[in-house]
C-alpha cells in the first residue's frame, strides 16, 4: 500500500488503526531501517497542504505511483 491516506480514508476508525499498524509492520519487516510512520505523516501533510488551484495537478498521483510500482514488480518477475 503506497498511498496510505487514500486507502484508509473510507474505513472506520477501528479498522484504520489495525490496517495502519499492519502496514507499518510490513514495511519494517521488509526494510528494517525505514521509517514508515513519519513518511506517511509527511505524505499526508503534503496532501493536506496542496492549494485548491494546484489539486488538479496531483489528483492522479496515487494511481500513477501504483502503476509505476506495478511495473517495477512486473519487471523483476
Amino acid at each position: 500500500m503506497l498511498d496510505q491516506p487514500a486507502f484508509l480514508a473510507g474505513l472506520r476508525q477501528s479498522m484504520w488503526r489495525r490496517i495502519k499498524g499492519h502496514w507499518e509492520r510490513a514495511w519494517l519487516a521488509r526494510l528494517p531501517t525505514c521509517e514508515p510512520a513519519p513518511a506517511a505523516s509527511l505524505y499526508q501533510r503534503f496532501l493536506d497542504n496542496i492549494e485548491p488551484s494546484e489539486q488538479v495537478y496531483h489528483r492522479n498521483d496515487p494511481a500513477d505511483w501504483l502503476r509505476r510500482t506495478a511495473a517495477l514488480i512486473a519487471a523483476k518477475s
